[in-house]
């Protein structure tokens, strides 16, 4: 879901002609996120996520710990996290990443073609312009 939502993003006139930044780990994502020539695609995350306005979680939550551990130190209290995991927790992203603004949502697969829903929840520190923001970057895939 999170390439779904990346494209969608990309394609998008929200990133004022950058390029969406992506991480993974896996040597095969990687080799083809950078032939679809949409993003920066990056193989360290010390390199991408400090330098984030919103950081996009969507890993599978069993690895939400192991991504918690990661990106802890990488953080900063003016960043958006907006996950896309299932089960996971506001309150648990909170205390996981140490961070205040998190936005849960949870998409369905009509996104792949355009045509999602996707509701989502913010915490309280998620200001009404950064919510729009957000809002913006998930409508890029459906409403």
């Amino acid at each position: 879901m999170g390439l779904t939502y990346a494209e969608g993003m990309a394609a998008s006139p929200y990133l004022n002609r950058r390029k969406l930044m992506v991480y993974d780990v896996s040597p095969e994502r990687i080799t083809l996120l950078r032939d679809m020539g949409l993003f920066d695609v990056y193989e360290d995350i010390e390199a991408c996520v400090p330098t984030a306005d919103v950081v996009f979680l969507a890993v599978k939550p069993f690895h939400s710990e192991e991504l918690f551990e990661r990106i802890r130190p990488l953080v900063n209290e003016n960043q958006i996290f907006v996950s896309l995991m299932a089960g996971v927790t506001i309150e648990t992203i909170q205390q996981g990443l140490g961070v205040k603004k998190v936005v849960r949502t949870m998409p369905n697969l009509p996104a792949q073609v355009g045509k999602g829903i996707t509701s989502y929840t913010e915490a309280a520190e998620v200001s009404r312009v950064e919510l729009i923001m957000v809002r913006n970057l998930l409508d890029t895939t459906g409403k």
